[in-house]
């Protein structure tokens, strides 16, 4: 289950939608979850799902000019 609902094991699910650097959620496959992180001040760990659905990625975003990660 996933926020209360049923979902194929092998299923790619996010709580932001992708990469959004504005806010901070988990990416789930199977039984592995990850949440986005602050690596640095001004570096975010973002998890979000392949196109595919099958797969988790990962990236670090910038905040960029004026921002800070927290």
């Amino acid at each position: 289950c996933n926020s209360g609902a049923c979902i194929t094991t092998n299923t790619c699910t996010e709580g932001d939608a992708g990469k959004d650097s504005t806010k901070a959620s988990t990416t789930c496959l199977g039984g592995t979850c990850n949440t986005d992180y602050c690596s640095t001040t001004k570096d975010l760990k973002e998890y979000y799902c392949n196109s595919a659905g099958d797969k988790i990625n990962v990236e670090t975003i910038g905040c960029g000019s004026g921002k800070e990660c927290k």
